[in-house]
């Protein structure tokens, strides 16, 4: 396969190339565009331009119309003032009682802590008192009960010294007696 040959076209020659001109592409309107129309009618060169705004001078203002307006601000102030006023004072008397309520809340708690404390060692030692009573009541039956007994046999040794030393030796106790 061959090649075809490639052409150099030298510049004597580039004239003669030239089968079509590039369009001109700059924003310059020409007469045939400013005589054309779109669809709605309107010319291409035409432009929006906002209708001339009318100044209307104001009217000067009458003295009621003055009062009005000053009496419409000093309400807006006091109402304004009103409710700052009022948002304030809530926010402080809040954070007062919030702050007083929690002293109060404190104090009642801990008085109703140590009522409450009292209470419970009262009960505690009612208990303990009880366990030591019950613990304390066989040493009292048991120590009467020695008691008892320790007294018997005083009683009979001294019956047995008594009437052994009667029978033994009498004038012991006539002298005792006399």
């Amino acid at each position: 396969m061959s090649k075809p040959p490639i052409r150099i076209i030298k510049a004597s020659q580039e004239e003669a190339t030239d089968v079509w001109s590039l369009p001109d592409v700059q924003n310059k309107p020409s007469v045939q565009d400013n005589e054309k129309t779109n669809a709605l009618g309107i010319k291409n060169n035409w432009v929006y331009e906002p209708p001339a705004v009318e100044e209307i001078e104001p009217e000067p203002l009458t003295a009621q119309d003055i009062e009005e307006i000053r009496q419409a601000a000093s309400d807006e102030g006091f109402g304004q003032g009103k409710e700052e006023g009022f948002a304030k004072g809530y926010e402080e008397g809040k954070a007062k009682g919030l702050e007083e309520g929690k002293a109060q809340g404190i104090e009642e708690g801990n008085e109703q802590g140590l009522a409450q404390g009292k209470e419970h060692i009262d009960e505690q030692s009612a208990n303990w008192q009880s366990l030591i009573d019950q613990l304390h009541q066989p040493l009292a039956s048991v120590e009467k009960n020695v008691e008892e007994q320790l007294l018997n046999l005083v009683l009979q040794l001294t019956e047995a010294v008594v009437l052994h030393e009667a029978k033994t030796n009498p004038d012991i106790l006539m002298a005792a007696i006399a």
